[in-house]
């Protein structure tokens, strides 16, 4: 069975411990705002719910770096030839395609393509698309 977890950006005037925004568990709506729904301390029956930033959730892939890190929607992995890859969700399936600085390449044309057929030994999770725009500039694309 896959890991169901999302995670998303905390709104303005909540912290989270990890202290990067970000905050990890379950998602919950009443319909008009969204939260995750986290547990602290199993033990405990901690239960936190932490309002969320909407256009930041983003869902795990169930697929790992070469670091085991946890790759989610929105992340942006590179292969070991420096190229980039940010991941998305579209028409049911996390997907990628290569960012790429030469507009009439060979590889601006790649179709986009299922993130489990990129994903290698080699990948590493570089950053994300919010707290890492400059990673999507064409002009840092490594080639």
């Amino acid at each position: 069975m896959r890991e169901i977890l999302f995670r998303a950006k905390c709104k303005p005037g909540y912290d989270y411990p990890d202290g990067d925004g970000w905050v990890y568990g379950g998602i919950i709506t009443d319909g008009e705002q969204y939260g995750i729904v986290t547990v602290d301390n199993v033990d405990s029956d901690d239960f936190g719910y932490i309002p969320v930033k909407t256009d930041t959730i983003c869902q795990f892939t169930g697929l790992l770096d070469k670091n085991g890190k946890k790759l989610f929607e929105g992340d942006i992995f590179e292969n070991s030839a420096g190229g980039r890859y940010p991941v998305f969700f579209e028409n049911g399936c996390f997907m990628s395609q290569l960012i790429c600085d030469k507009p009439n390449s060979y590889m601006t044309k790649l179709k986009l393509c299922d993130i489990h057929h990129l994903i290698t030994d080699e990948c590493e999770v570089i950053g994300n698309k919010w707290d890492n725009q400059e990673l999507l500039n064409n002009k840092n694309t490594k080639q």
